[in-house]
This record gives structure tokens, C-alpha cells and sequence, in this order.
């Protein structure tokens, strides 16, 4: 844990900040926390960029700091991605609240990383915390082709990002076209945006796409999608709930609960519908 920038000294006897001063071992640079604070205007921030905040290795003390300090700068957007989202049960069990209106994310390359919406990784998001935060899944990088099942599972989700993978390792997997269109074609029928990393841009030419779920277009077709869980589609204890998203398998095309519409402004759907 640093208090202050640590510094390093090269050998012509200039003195730098040192951004990695213990190498690869976890360092929680705390002096940094305050910093969103002093920027007024809002941001889109990706919190841990190179990192994994919620790996098993990042003690909780140092994860509800950060929480905290998102609260304490409103204004911004923040962003978390997760391999480790197993990590959501523990940190909720020890009383640890996300901080309002954030973006929870888990990254999925495989079929199998995804294939059960209640044990995969995207199953662990909203099934294990009561929050406002928004769900997303990256795909990145995309290894094979996803099934059915799991593409309607990551089109459950807020907002899918879809990426290949880079670089000339041996075994470099190159996504098919189809692998993309086929996510892509149920994010349309879901009305949940894409976006494509720039890695796919050649791949998927005139069909390339890079959307926000923040921008103006995608808050009018339905506004609660930004703003609640989908838990219609989480978790067999929501059995009875409908939370009227657009990106919820279960309740798409389904009533507007009265609770929602009164916390949007909006009117009811009361029409009855079968389980």
C-alpha cells in the first residue's frame, strides 16, 4: 500500500514516479483515491484498467475504498471487468455495497465460460448482489462460436462487447464472421447494444458497430434497461417478478411493473401475464 507516488531514480540521476514499483505483486496506491474528486467534469472512468480489482488476491478492505471514492465523485461514470465474479458472493456477504449506478462486467472467451446463466460468469452479476449497478459482458477475445443458449445469456446483460484476439501468439484463434453476426442479430432482437472492438473492424466490414448504452438513442427505446437488474432473468427466488427490460429474456414484451413506471415517470402496464 502506498501513501504517496513511489519514486525511482535512473542512472543518469533523473527521478521518475515509479507506476509499478513492486513489479507483478498487488500495490494499492491510495494517494490516487481522491483524484475523481477534482475532476468536475464527468467521465467515463475504467476502474483497475490493468488490473483485476475483484481477483482473489485484492483484499476486501482495499476494494471498499475504492467503492467508497466512487461515491464520493458522483458525477462520473465508472467501469469494473471481472474474470473472478465468484468474488460478488463473498464481498456481498461481508456487507460491501457496489457504488450507485457503475458498471459491473465479466469477460467470457468460451461456450463453457457462459453456458449456464446461474452458475456462468455472467450468472454471478446480478444474482448476487441488490444493487443499481448495470451489467455487461465482454467477449474478449472470442475463442469459438457461442451456442444458442449462452448467446441469449449475454444478451441478457446491459451491454455485450465483442472482441478478437490480437497479436501473433501460435494458435492465434481468428474469429468467423458468423461467430459475430449470430450475437450481434440476438443484441438486435434484444435491443441490447454492441460494440465491437476495434479488432473486428476488417472482419466485420459494413456490419461493424460500436454502441453505448449511455447515449441518447439507446435511453429512448427503453429507459429502465439503463437503470435496473434484469433479475426476471436470475435466479430462481425473482420467479415471481418482472422487470419489464427490454435485454430480459423473461420479461421482454412483458408488463411495466407499477413500481418501475412510478420511478420513471412513466405509465403502468398492469396487463397480467403467465409465468
Amino acid at each position: 500500500m502506498l501513501d504517496k507516488p513511489a519514486l525511482r531514480e535512473w542512472k543518469n540521476g533523473k527521478v521518475t514516479k515509479a507506476p509499478y514499483p513492486f513489479c507483478f505483486d498487488p500495490t494499492f496506491h491510495r494517494y490516487k483515491l481522491d483524484e475523481p474528486q477534482h475532476w468536475k467534469k464527468p467521465r467515463t472512468i475504467f476502474v483497475c484498467s490493468m488490473a483485476d480489482l475483484f481477483g482473489d488476491w485484492v483484499p476486501d478492505e482495499w476494494i471498499e475504498q475504492v467503492f467508497k471514492a466512487c461515491e464520493a465523485a458522483p458525477q462520473h461514470r465508472y467501469m469494473f471487468l471481472t474474470k473472478n465474479p465468484a468474488r460478488f458472493k463473498q464481498l456481498r456477504k461481508n456487507g460491501i455495497k457496489l457504488p450507485n449506478y457503475c458498471w459491473i462486467g465479466t469477460s467470457v472467451t468460451r461456450d463453457a465460460e457462459q453456458a449456464d446463466q446461474y452458475t456462468g460468469r455472467t450468472g454471478y452479476l446480478s444474482e448476487n448482489w441488490d444493487t443499481t449497478a448495470q451489467w455487461f459482458v465482454s467477449v474478449e477475445p472470442i475463442l469459438e462460436r457461442m451456442s444458442r443458449s449462452s448467446i441469449e445469456n449475454l444478451t441478457a446483460m446491459n451491454w455485450v462487447i465483442v472482441g478478437a484476439e490480437t497479436g501473433n501468439r501460435k494458435g492465434k484463434v481468428v474469429p468467423r464472421k458468423e461467430w459475430i453476426d449470430e450475437i450481434a442479430a440476438e443484441c438486435k432482437r434484444c435491443r441490447t447494444p454492441i460494440f465491437m472492438k476495434d479488432s473486428l473492424r476488417g472482419l466485420m466490414g459494413a456490419d461493424f458497430k460500436q454502441e453505448f448504452p449511455w447515449e441518447e438513442g439507446w435511453k429512448q427505446i427503453f429507459p429502465d434497461a439503463l437503470y435496473t437488474p434484469c433479475p426476471g432473468n436470475y435466479g430462481k427466488k425473482y420467479k415471481n417478478t418482472s422487470c419489464a427490460s427490454v435485454s430480459c429474456e423473461r420479461c421482454r414484451e412483458r408488463p411495466i411493473p407499477a413500481e418501475i413506471a412510478k420511478k420513471l415517470g412513466i405509465k403502468p402496464v398492469v396487463k397480467e401475464w403467465e409465468q
